[in-house]
């Protein structure tokens, strides 16, 4: 169970929000909703392929930085004008990007659109990946993949 808010939030508000239960979630239309918890193999997968990825950056020396579960800003619900923000399983950051994001105290999280963005996928977070895919990563702006296993 979580606690709903009257109010909707803000991005940076929602980011310095904390309902105190450790679940984690993404807000919608300015509301925070929270997410189902990954399986064990989804875990994995996304630590073994951000690993790969990072371990590529630094030997390729690309100027990106890629970080596991990372909120992006989505900018303003085109219906209601409230904030949006994603939890993505990869963000893949421009590292000028990363590196003044090291500099701030504030929460690490995607404010401007990232090169790339990696959503894995099974059969238990199909609904998800259809919603977030759907609604959301097609703006012509962002690269967006995903791995499905089962």
């Amino acid at each position: 169970m979580f606690v709903t808010r009257a109010e909707p939030l803000t991005f940076e508000a929602f980011l310095a929000w904390d309902d105190e239960t450790g679940r984690s979630f993404e807000l919608r239309n300015g509301f925070p909703m929270p997410l189902t918890e990954p399986t064990a193999k989804h875990e994995d997968l996304i630590q073994r392929l951000c690993a790969y990825l990072d371990h590529h950056c630094v030997e390729q020396d690309c100027p990106y930085v890629p970080r596991q579960s990372k909120q992006i800003r989505l900018g303003n619900n085109p219906s209601t004008g409230r904030e949006e923000s994603r939890k993505a399983d990869i963000v893949v950051f421009a590292r000028a990007e990363w590196e003044r994001m090291r500099q701030s105290s504030m929460s690490a999280a995607a404010y401007v659109p990232s090169p790339m963005m990696i959503e894995v996928v099974s059969t238990n977070w199909a609904d998800d990946y259809d919603a977030k895919f759907l609604s959301d990563f097609c703006d012509g702006r962002l690269i967006y993949g995903s791995i499905a296993f089962g």
